[in-house]
């Protein structure tokens, strides 16, 4: 999958597609996927009894701001589990563990799918946008121009963008092989917190910035 999740119009439908790709060992072919194969024993579970579940809610932090459009969307999916009788456990992500996330993610897409993707749409005729074209310039750059542009953005008082900047680079065979495991290691460590607090799920924004109005 070339996106961080699923859009369906239910609940039902983002499940289904799960069963599909959450497969034992799919994480082998798609290092994009946690190794966390779908457990239908564990969902039976929860709609037994959903007064038993608790369910994080991420709160909006200094260094991660959201816009009205995602704090609407995150208290109507709140107040809904409410109604439904799951326990609902207000979580936060350190600075260093957000840093950590968004680096692994801008890895991910230099070093993986980016450079593959952004070669189909240049084979395609497609015209690239903005954003697109920035990573393509990054991942073009040698120490000299990358050193050149983190000293723009501190200059410009963008250090957010600067810190993100030095992950958008293409990685060797054996250095890709270590990110890898940073990766997994990551995942682990953050799965140890939420099992902590007993969550079976967290709800929280892919990006922080739309949120689509529903009619209902």
């Amino acid at each position: 999958m070339a996106v961080a999740g699923p859009l369906a119009h239910t609940v039902n439908d983002c499940l289904e597609v799960f069963k599909i790709q959450c497969v034992k060992d799919q994480h082998l072919r798609d290092p994009n996927i946690a190794p966390v194969p779908f457990n239908q024993g564990m969902l039976d579970k929860v709609h037994e009894d959903h007064s038993k579940i608790k369910v994080g809610v991420l709160q909006e932090v200094p260094f991660l701001p959201v816009s009205k459009a995602v704090k609407r969307a995150i208290a109507r999916s709140r107040k809904a589990l409410e109604d439904e009788g799951y326990q609902i456990v207000d979580v936060t992500f350190s600075a260093e563990d957000f840093a950590e996330g968004r680096n692994l993610l801008i890895g991910m897409v230099s070093s993986g799918t980016g450079p593959g993707l952004i070669r189909d749409l240049e084979g395609s005729g497609e015209q690239l946008s903005a954003g697109v074209w920035a990573n393509l310039f990054l991942l073009k750059q040698g120490r000299v121009g990358r050193t050149l542009v983190k000293g723009v953005l501190a200059l410009a008082g963008m250090g957010r963008h600067r810190e993100a900047v030095q992950e958008v680079k293409v990685r060797n065979e054996q250095e890709y092989e270590l990110f890898l495991k940073q990766k997994y290691e990551y995942q682990s460590r953050m799965s140890k917190k939420w099992q902590a607090l007993g969550l079976a799920a967290i709800v929280t924004p892919t990006f922080p910035h739309c949120s689509f109005k529903g009619e209902q």
